[in-house]
């Protein structure tokens, strides 16, 4: 028998132990059988976020109902879900929901307890093809007094989609929406109800994936609610997945987050077409790079690009850099500003292992003097760049490794007074077809 640890190292041993979502039984589950000392912290962790998914592979079925039934159970046995759960997620498509004749109740019970403050919907098909009365319960959890936190991951921008958002918007911390898809009658977000009173927002965290279609809606209905001002966001994420984005987009994205009057993190995932604005006049282009200087309590930004060779079998012109339209919004930086922290993903796809890793090194050294600044960024503490390489068709060469190490030191060298300064940190990441990744 285990026994005479500190509470604080137990607590610090089973919050490093991953949440083993299809594992049976998991390490959590096991250690919580150690010792009485461990029950308590184990269980916190394992109940306060329940991962709902399909009974077994969707083609055996060979447990049916198994989802609703346990949580019926746990609710009818056991003070685990009253005591610690805060969270739950649905995941896969909506398939087995309907499947499961117990589930809404479970959902409903569960909501009773007045106890969930997130809920996230992972990889779902359409939350309009739910029965109604599970989409009621849903949507009743968003919209309790002490609900925080919710994340849509759906491929189709439902009205159900959209009636949760409505639901939740007035008592919201952290926001994540993902819509891949818009379906005919359903690519508006409900607007506020007339004559009711405008809901004061309390949003800190928001992150989105922009399409085309649904970005401009989203951001509009986001605002609106808000009454025009972002007034409480601290952190904004914009995602692309790389996508080709209109200078209206961009722009819209660059007017949503001049209205975060707080705004300390952001986090900017740019487009592939970022170089055609990075290169065009800035009088045709200022809207679609943000002005930093109307972002003035900013602690910290993360941008993303990709640096694309064009495919030699399809004949495609050379592409070009987009890293100017980075250097263009790091020239916006006004004096004795707040940034503290600087981090650059550049991701490199090639199809062919003798592509060169050349940088483009007298537009690396403008940006290290515009970092380097001192009087502009009296606050800076670290710069972090992460190179990403992405091999299509072939395999890295034997020695990648040693050409990846040369990137590093030609970086170091376009940034030599971020590195003189002890500012600059390198890393690279190697993505070989087939493989998982390395870092060196």
């Amino acid at each position: 028998m285990v026994t005479g640890f500190p509470a604080e190292l137990i607590r610090e041993i089973v919050s490093h132990l991953p949440e083993e979502i299809y594992e049976r039984p998991s390490r959590l589950s096991s250690l919580s059988r150690v010792s009485s000392q461990f029950r308590e912290p184990c269980q916190q962790k394992l109940f306060s976020h329940l991962h709902l998914y399909p009974p077994g592979p969707p083609r055996s079925r060979y447990v049916q109902f198994i989802v609703g039934k346990r949580l019926l159970w746990l609710l009818d046995n056991s003070t685990m879900l009253k005591k610690y759960t805060k969270t739950i997620t649905i995941n896969e498509e909506e398939e087995w929901l309907k499947d499961d004749p117990k589930i809404t109740e479970a959902l409903t019970r569960i909501n009773a307890l007045g106890v969930l403050r997130e809920l996230r919907l992972h990889d779902t098909q359409s939350l309009g093809g739910l029965e109604l009365d599970l989409r009621e319960v849903i949507t009743s959890i968003c919209s309790s007094p002490n609900f925080s936190s919710l994340f849509i991951q759906t491929s189709d921008d439902s009205l159900a989609s959209s009636r949760l958002v409505k639901a939740s918007i007035s008592t919201l911390k952290r926001l994540e929406v993902h819509l891949y898809r818009l379906t005919p009658g359903a690519s508006r977000f409900i607007p506020p109800n007339e004559g009711q009173p405008q809901p004061q927002l309390q949003l800190e965290s928001f992150v989105f994936h922009v399409e085309a279609g649904v970005c401009a809606e989203t951001l509009d209905y986001v605002l609106e609610a808000s009454g025009g001002s972002m007034k409480t966001l601290q952190a904004l994420h914009v995602l692309t997945q790389k996508k080709q984005l209109s200078a209206v987009i961009l722009a819209k994205i660059a007017s949503f987050a001049y209205t975060a009057t707080d705004l300390r993190r952001l986090t900017y995932e740019l487009p592939f077409n970022i170089d055609d604005y990075g290169r065009a006049p800035k009088d045709t282009t200022k809207d679609t790079i943000l002005d930093l200087s109307k972002l003035g309590k900013l602690k910290s930004i993360s941008i993303t690009y990709a640096r694309i060779q064009s495919d030699p079998k399809k004949g495609d012109s050379p592409r070009k850099d987009p890293f100017l339209w980075v250097l263009r919004l790091f020239q916006t930086i006004p004096p004795s500003f707040s940034l503290e922290s600087v981090h650059l993903v550049i991701q490199h796809f090639y199809y062919d292992a003798s592509f060169p890793l050349e940088s483009a090194e007298a537009n690396f050294h403008q940006l290290d003097a515009l970092l380097s600044d001192r009087e502009k960024l009296p606050f800076l503490r670290n710069v972090t760049i992460d190179l990403y390489f992405h091999a299509r068709h072939v395999y890295f060469k034997p020695d990648i490794a040693s050409r990846l190490q040369r990137e590093i030191s030609e970086y170091k060298g376009a940034f030599a007074t971020l590195h003189r300064r002890r500012l600059l940190n390198v890393r690279t990441l190697r993505e070989m077809h087939g493989r998982d990744g390395a870092l060196y």
